[in-house]
């Protein structure tokens, strides 16, 4: 047999293989393991990679073996082992990216936290800036997170004027964190 060219097994040989016979599909697989290995291992480039793929295309072979219909045993022998191949490359390169990020978000939240605590810092600086009505109502608004009416109420103002004065804080505060940003 050339070693290049797989060829068809003989319509015996594959009547036993769809009959169950195991001793037919072994003597299928020593036919064209080593053909089959060599094919995957020029896409994988990898060895072990390389059997794993022949084991499962054989795998598939033998689980479809009854309700499989072959006309051209090369020709599916070889797709199958190509795009088995083509699937495990694909599967190891999500692999690898899944892990690359894995491997950074400890370091993303690391860095994302840092800039969360020195936003909300300046954040607080400006605050701080605020004159002093103007801070309570924004920090009554924000920070206890009650209605306009209810610091209305509170400190016997109108509704509008906690409206104002909120929007002068949000306004005031807008300019100073864009500008440390």
């Amino acid at each position: 047999m050339n070693s290049n060219r797989i060829s068809e097994p003989t319509p015996e040989l594959w009547s036993r293989i769809k009959k169950s016979d195991q001793t037919a599909f072994n003597h299928l697989y020593l036919l064209y393991w080593k053909q089959l290995i060599k094919k995957a291992y020029n896409i994988v480039r990898e060895e072990k990679a390389a059997q794993d793929v022949v084991q499962e295309v054989f795998i598939d072979l033998w689980e479809r073996r009854e309700h499989l219909v072959v006309n051209n045993f090369a020709a599916f022998i070889n797709t199958a082992v190509k795009y088995k191949s083509l699937s495990y490359l694909k599967s190891k390169n999500l692999k690898v990216v899944h892990i690359e990020v894995l491997s950074k978000l400890p370091e993303l939240y690391y860095e994302v936290d840092n800039q969360a605590n020195e936003l909300k810092a300046e954040v607080d600086q400006a605050v701080r800036q605020l004159p002093d009505g103007c801070r309570n109502i924004f920090e009554l608004s924000r920070e206890k997170q009650l209605s306009n009416q209810e610091i209305a109420d509170r400190l016997k103002i109108s509704k509008r004027t906690v409206e104002t004065q909120i929007s002068k804080a949000l306004k005031f505060l807008r300019k100073e964190v864009l500008t440390i940003f």
